[in-house]
């Protein structure tokens, strides 16, 4: 049993949650520096909340996001049989956005978002603030423990085109992200001191002082991650972009390999908009904060599928090149096996087709046909994988 915001406590707990509001105001849960807290009801004012949609909303982003991830580490356990540092960091990553979003429930329903503040309990409003305050280093946690795996990830992908640049720009990436999770993580994790005081109104209506509480400006805190954060998507995005314009491989396979990529340009779009979003003065906190929340949500779910869709490319190439016979309008018979010739010259075999050993040479590498060497039966020319170097190579010795 709780009281609304704004009446008389009915609960012990009540109280000190009221005392705890009115020493954190003015502030977006309690504008106000004496009750009531948040604006009052209006005239004629029904019962409303958006919480059902975003608690939809949440399950299928925590499905795609396990999805897509186990997706990932299964590939590059059992079918490229490589298992690198990105691999690695993306767990604790992807664990890190399943518990946020999980979170993002528990402040829909032991909370009070998605819901007037006037429809609000004292006992809504302490559970929003702690969930919500908890969040915050693990938002960070989560989205720069993504960013880490893609920058590991970009460096063996591309250590095929090794140069010192090259070298110097993935390592300051990795550095620059390590102490950015840290930073940003253990900021928001310890704003205040007695630390308890960032999570619990009702521990800090409990303080005979409220002077004994110090906390950090939690506005600059907040404004400096958030740049920081859109800040590195930009830089992040634009490495993988960069590389690929420089690459010698057919258009349609650059597109393909290109919009992987963009996608990550959802996750820092997202970013932006929620920014800007938060920036803006909301007087009906857990009502507009819906919107802040469905950005949040499309922001740590596409960073998670981008830095996945990578190492998931050798398998989907695979796959198309299998379903080639099967679409193709000649009429022959389909196979989903590579009709290959033997040494010996009469002797013919099949053989299933095998990725790299490294995923990268698959997304690295130009197809090139041999027309001059078709096979009778299929029809098919031989086609090898070959890298970039021995393609440049081979085209300098045939000129």
């Amino acid at each position: 049993m709780s009281a609304f915001l704004g009446h008389r406590p009915l609960t012990k707990e009540d109280e000190l949650i009221m005392r705890g509001l009115l020493i954190i105001s003015p502030s977006e849960i309690n504008p106000n520096a004496s009750q009531p807290f948040g604006p009052p009801a209006p005239a004629g004012a029904v019962y409303e909340e958006r919480a059902t949609s975003l608690i939809i909303g949440n399950g299928f982003a925590i499905f795609f996001v396990l999805a897509f991830t186990i997706t990932r580490l299964l590939l590059r356990k059992f079918y490229t049989r490589t298992f690198g540092a990105d691999d690695w960091v993306i767990i604790p990553g992807a664990l890190g956005c399943v518990a946020y979003l999980c979170m993002n429930i528990a402040s829909e329903t032991a909370g009070c978002l998605g819901k007037h503040m006037w429809d609000c309990t004292y006992k809504e409003i302490g559970w929003y603030v702690t969930i919500s305050q908890a969040q915050e280093p693990l938002f960070y946690f989560s989205v720069f423990s993504i960013k880490l795996s893609i920058a590991l990830g970009n460096k063996r992908i591309t250590r095929m085109l090794f140069s010192r640049t090259w070298e110097a720009i993935h390592w300051t990436f990795i550095g620059t992200f390590v102490c950015l999770l840290l930073i940003t993580t253990f900021l928001n994790m310890f704003q205040c001191l007695p630390v308890p005081a960032s999570y619990d109104l009702a521990y800090s209506g409990a303080m005979l002082n409220p002077h004994d509480i110090r906390c950090l400006n939690r506005n600059a805190i907040s404004i400096s991650t958030r740049v920081l954060h859109i800040v590195s998507d930009v830089a992040l995005l634009c490495v993988p972009i960069i590389i690929v314009a420089q690459l010698q491989m057919p258009k349609a396979k650059k597109y393909r390999v290109s919009a992987v990529f963009a996608i990550g340009g959802m996750s820092t779009i997202a970013s932006i908009v929620r920014n800007v979003m938060i920036l803006k003065k909301m007087v009906d906190f857990t009502w507009e904060a819906y919107l802040v929340y469905c950005f949040n949500i499309m922001d740590v779910t596409f960073a998670a599928i981008v830095a996945c869709l990578p190492a998931m490319n050798s398998f989907i190439e695979n796959l198309y090149q299998r379903a080639k016979p099967i679409i193709r309008s000649d009429g022959s018979k389909p196979s989903f096996l590579s009709w290959t010739k033997s040494s010996t010259g009469s002797k013919k075999s099949y053989s299933a087709a095998r990725p790299a050993p490294e995923d990268t040479m698959s997304l690295w590498t130009v197809r090139e046909a041999d027309n001059s060497s078709e096979m009778s039966n299929g029809g098919r020319n031989n086609m090898q994988d070959i890298p970039l170097g021995k393609l440049n190579a081979q085209s300098q010795m045939h000129a």
